[in-house]
């Protein structure tokens, strides 16, 4: 299934005010996993919207 991830909206908000770059989203193919407790995003699409280093 297509998915986008993104900035959550109030960082997006604190980014602006802030006049920091705001990160673009990161699209691409997703496994939905309807029988799953959690949810997993890789590491490095969290990385290069800069919130985890």
């Amino acid at each position: 299934m297509p998915v986008k991830i993104e900035i959550p909206f109030s960082m997006e908000t604190f980014m602006m005010q802030n006049e920091i770059v705001i990160p673009p989203a990161i699209t691409g193919w997703g496994l939905i996993d309807t029988g799953a407790t959690i949810t997993a995003v890789d590491d490095a699409i969290i990385k290069s919207l800069g919130l985890f280093r």
